[in-house]
């Protein structure tokens, strides 16, 4: 089990890690390579793969409380390197909370799909399901967060 733990430990913070490099640009104001409100599409991905990885990493029911945990700390990391990165620019803004709740959600929805028998990847055949089925979650639950910000604008 510890060796799984380190194994999601290091996964979350890589990620983490390049995702934040990937969304910051080098200057004040600047945007890195992923623009727009395409960061969430990013962020809802990264965070379903997560609990997706916990489920599969043989965490059991605890991937349910594993993942969300993963995603907050990979939410960290982005924003230590955000900070590292412009340290003028303010780290977050209104709906912070909402939104690390719904990529926490998303967390636990990778960990369901993760855990389910018919998600595990055995052949070819089922690895091409499986991919189809999180990358159809995963533009399902990025609905939500796409909402939100075109009515905060």
């Amino acid at each position: 089990m510890r060796r799984h733990t380190v194994t999601l430990v290091a996964v979350t913070l890589v990620a983490g890690l390049a995702l934040g490099l990937i969304f910051t640009g080098n200057g004040p104001g600047a945007s890195g390579i992923v623009r727009g409100e395409y960061w969430i599409l990013v962020l809802v991905a990264a965070s379903i793969f997560l609990g997706w990885l916990a489920a599969q990493l043989g965490f059991g029911a605890a991937a349910l409380l594993v993942s969300p945990v993963a995603v907050v700390l990979m939410i960290a990391v982005v924003l230590g390197v955000k900070y590292v990165r412009l340290p003028a620019a303010p780290i977050v803004a209104d709906g912070f909370r909402i939104l690390v709740a719904i990529y926490a959600s998303c967390g636990v929805l990778g960990a369901l799909l993760g855990g389910a028998p018919w998600m595990r990847a055995k052949t070819p055949a089922s690895a091409a399901r499986t991919a189809l089925l999180r990358s159809l979650a995963i533009v399902i639950a990025s609905v939500v967060p796409y909402a939100l910000a075109a009515v905060s604008d």
